[in-house]
């Protein structure tokens, strides 16, 4: 090897170059995390709620970066679907803690916010349709590139139907999914997750 050739750059210094950029794009928005961290994470006293909150608000900037950017290699697309459906995740498990844990903290719009993470996280990580114990009937499904339809029975123990979440990108870049919602009027609708991420930060945000 010459002895002035360059060491390829190290993928962890990479992966936080990446996340302090994105905090310089995005300094509003992470503060705004930072706030309402401290704001739901003090109603649980001597646990991890805060620094969870903030981790969400980081990958929140992180991927806010890699929307605006509007990537052409087809190849981004992959770890930023990745990095959205983690995203999807994690703020899912913060509204369930609140809600399971019956913290004072549910404000006008919460439970529509809540019920979008949940239904959105089941169909990705379940790969099922969101059902509660009043929407458990069958649901005819379009099969994807055919003109047939099944049947989907969540209470069959041998259903092997999985399903196949739908997702694109909207003309802000932001991933966006097609979920089935059992428990509404609506049978399916588009959810972005950027539009998620705007309205929990209008749930808690300071004036």
């Amino acid at each position: 090897m010459a002895q002035n050739q360059q060491a390829a750059p190290r993928v962890s210094a990479l992966i936080m170059a990446a996340f302090n950029q994105s905090y310089h794009l995005h300094q509003d928005v992470l503060k705004a995390w930072i706030d309402i961290s401290f704001s739901i994470g003090g109603t649980l006293p001597r646990s991890s709620l805060t620094m969870t909150i903030q981790r969400l608000g980081r990958l929140d900037t992180l991927i806010r970066a890699i929307e605006d950017e509007r990537y052409e290699d087809p190849w981004m697309a992959e770890p930023h679907t990745s990095l959205a459906e983690q995203w999807i995740g994690d703020a899912y498990a913060v509204t369930h803690t609140i809600k399971s844990k019956k913290l004072n903290l549910q404000p006008e719009g919460f439970s529509e916010l809540a019920h979008d993470l949940r239904i959105l996280r089941v169909q990705l990580e379940k790969h099922e349709i969101a059902t509660g114990a009043a929407t458990k009937q069958p649901i005819e499904l379009e099969i994807i590139g055919s003109n047939e339809q099944e049947i989907y029975d969540a209470s069959d123990p041998d259903r092997k139907h999985a399903i196949i979440t739908a997702h694109g990108l909207t003309k802000r870049h932001s991933i966006c999914w097609l979920v089935i919602d059992a428990a509404s009027t609506e049978s399916s609708r588009w959810i972005e997750r950027r539009e998620l991420s705007e309205r929990f930060l209008r749930l808690w945000k300071k004036n």
